[in-house]
């Protein structure tokens, strides 16, 4: 059997995988390891339980529990399966849900004569809102990591021609993504490629992905027979690695008879990773099958969504994880990021959410660097080794150490403390715009250079340091 997908892939280490898999003749919610190791059950639920979804934090799963009888509406749990709570409550059955940030959600309702419109509510139950308005049937959303656009199916150009179509989340600014036929979709943790299912030349729904800038199309998936390669969910590592590599998990669902022991009547699904080399290497290579490698991760499972994770590695600016620069890469969400040395001074932690996720010899770090993403983040450098802040988007609250810091806030209202030393204060990022926002830089002692960016900014200047000549007039300049 196979569920609209719910699809979100925030970018990050790849996590733990949840995923809807049936052994006793429910669908259940299940969370394994990357690799399909650890499998074990989330939830004992009565009813089924499809399309579980990752909060870009991957500290939270929202999903569909209900019966086709009953229908269904849409719950939160948390990661550890607790604090367990129901999110809508419609006469309609409500599908395939999928975090946009972490406080909205976006999914599909079933209406009257056969329509399914896309809404979107807030997690906390209240500001519901529907998106689409169209007699044919929207489906399967799909958010951008960035939390800006939706992107969904539609028959709205014929009703056996499903095409991808994207809107923002005020339900505006709708334009057709693709021309092929398509079902299931998924955006790239950098929000660049979207993923989907769609009939090659032999009639087999297989895995393809489109870049969204130049509109160019790859097969992912050659497979003969009667399988259907469904539901690609891209890895919240994919495109992250030192080789760019593409990750996508697929369910291949098949209409052979049961395995031995399987409920009776149910087909099977199973849950693979597929990983193909980057756009420039697939082009060097040929475009065939070849390309890219499949795994098989968890047999009978299907439907999965992966958590995204800390990213925390010693590596180089071109991505190499060789050398001495600390890159700590934080979720969509809100993190709370810091860097400091252990009691003895040997060793640099990484401390996320108050707890120690990493350690480094303190020699083998000369620079630091923190990216927050989207969120309003906490990113904090208390070593005196220089660093690189970056909250992204989002109301960030960035401190420098005693070091040469360079500090972004990205847009949004952000605080930024340079700290000692040498400092470079950015409030906001490269593109002037309507995310500009109010923000507040405080350069502390050294000669540091400010950039308040668009918005009513403020400078603390620190009283110790000598004043530069015209500071007020080079902000108004630069902000």
């Amino acid at each position: 059997m196979l569920a609209g997908p719910a699809a979100a892939t925030f970018p990050g280490e790849t996590g733990l995988l949840a995923l809807q898999l049936n052994q006793d003749g429910d669908f259940d919610l299940f969370l394994a390891e990357p690799d399909g190791s650890g499998l074990r059950k989330l939830l004992d639920l009565p009813g089924d339980q499809f399309n579980p979804s990752f909060d870009p934090s991957g500290d939270r799963i929202v999903f569909e529990s209900g019966t086709a009888k009953a229908g269904y509406r849409l719950f939160v749990v948390g990661v550890d399966g607790t604090n367990l709570r129901q999110l809508t409550r419609s006469r309609f059955s409500d599908h395939a849900p999928v975090f946009c940030n972490e406080k909205t959600v976006a999914f599909q309702r079933e209406l009257p004569e056969q329509n399914s419109e896309i809404y979107r509510i807030g997690v906390n139950g209240k500001k519901l809102k529907r998106l689409t308005n169209h007699p044919a049937r929207d489906s399967q959303p799909a958010c951008r990591p960035d939390g800006k656009r939706i992107a969904f199916l539609s028959t709205r150009d014929g009703p056996t021609e499903p095409r991808i179509y994207e809107l923002t989340l005020a339900g505006t600014g709708l334009r057709r993504l693709t021309e092929r036929i398509a079902v299931d979709v998924d955006y790239s943790p950098d929000g660049e490629l979207i993923a989907y299912a769609s009939a090659d030349a032999d009639g087999n729904p297989e895995i393809f992905t489109q870049d969204l800038s130049t509109g160019a199309t790859v097969q992912r998936t050659f497979t003969a027979g009667p399988l259907q390669n469904r539901l690609p969910e891209f890895a919240p590592s994919s495109g992250s690695g030192p080789a760019g590599e593409i990750e996508i998990y697929y369910t291949a669902h098949t209409s052979a008879p049961a395995r031995p022991g399987a409920p009776s009547g149910l087909s099977p699904d199973d849950l693979y990773l597929l990983s193909c080399p980057d756009d420039a290497e697939r082009a060097a290579l040929g475009e065939d099958e070849d390309n890219c490698v499949k795994e098989l991760i968890v047999a009978g499972g299907g439907g999965s969504s992966a958590q995204p994770k800390w990213k925390v590695a010693l590596q180089d600016r071109n991505g190499d994880f060789v050398t001495d620069t600390l890159v700590v890469t934080g979720t969509q969400g809100n993190d709370t990021i810091s860097t400091r040395l252990s009691k003895d001074g040997k060793s640099v932690e990484v401390v996320v959410n108050g707890k120690v996720v990493s350690s480094q010899p303190v020699e083998s770090v000369t620079k630091i660097e923190l990216d927050g993403l989207g969120g309003d983040d906490t990113l904090k450098n208390d070593t005196d080794i220089p660093s690189r802040l970056d909250g992204g988007a989002g109301n960030d609250d960035l401190t420098g150490g005693g070091g040469a810091d360079e500090l972004i806030g990205g847009d949004g209202a952000d605080k930024l403390r340079g700290g000692g030393g040498r400092d470079k204060l950015t409030g906001d990022g490269d593109a002037p715009g309507p995310g500009d926002g109010p923000d507040q830089l405080d350069g502390g002692r050294g000669a540091d250079q400010i950039d308040g960016g668009g918005g009513t900014d403020s400078n603390v200047p620190d009283p110790r340091d000598p004043q530069p000549k015209n500071v007020e007039k080079t902000i108004d300049a630069i902000g």
